[in-house]
Formats: C-alpha cells, structure tokens, sequence
C-alpha cells in the first residue's frame, strides 16, 4: 500500500474498524466529491480531525485512499466487490466505472446470473 508521505502534515484520520488511514483533506476533496462536501459543507465532519465509516470495507477504503494519492488501482476478482460500492459511496466514479467494466470482461455464462445478482445491490 501507498504510504501518505509517512503520515507528514496528514490532517484528517479515517477510521474504519480497527484500520486507521491518516490522509490530506485536500487530497480526498480532489478525488471525490463525496469528501469534498464533507470537508466544504456545513456537515459536522468539517471540523473532526478524525472520520469514522462503518458502511465501508476497510480494504476498500484504504485502496481508494491510495487512488487518491497516486491514480492508480488494481482491480482484482478478490477486491472487485468491495470496490464497487465503495466507490459508489464516496463517488469516484472512474475507480466504480473501472469496477464496472473489468465486471463486464468476467462475464461469461456460467456467472452471469452472480454478477447481476451483485450489480443489483
């Protein structure tokens, strides 16, 4: 995993279960608009210093974290479910349409019925 030039000058700490991501506002809020309604709006996340999520898998939000920072994601048949929804959640789309089409070149007859039960949720 990328780490976030060591935890230097991070001004924001997410917190999902046990995990602890220590990260940039200003990196999150250009990534997603998710984070930057939450860190511009009246929304009392504004002023926290630390932001817990519990509607989210850990794993995932650290890999979009990492996007965040470096553009950059793997997309794999083990972390595709969890990515999904959680790049729809925080809204960054290119990361939930990558999700989308690497679904669409699994696809094939014998887990079609699988895939749209998990693309309905």
């Amino acid at each position: 995993m990328f780490v976030h030039l060591n935890g230097q000058l991070c001004d924001v700490t997410l917190r999902c279960g046990m995990d602890t991501i220590h990260a940039h506002r200003v990196v999150l809020a250009s990534t997603s608009p998710y984070f930057h309604a939450m860190f511009n709006d009246d929304m009392v996340e504004k002023g926290q210093t630390e932001i817990g999520f519990q509607d989210i898998d850990a794993m995932a939000l650290r890999h979009l974290v990492d996007f965040s920072y470096t553009g950059e994601i793997m997309i794999t048949e083990e972390n595709v479910q969890v990515l999904l929804p959680a790049s729809s959640l925080l809204q960054i789309s290119s990361v939930r349409e990558a999700c989308c089409k690497f679904l669409m070149r699994q696809l094939h007859p014998s887990n079609c019925l699988g895939i749209r039960s998990f693309a309905g949720e």
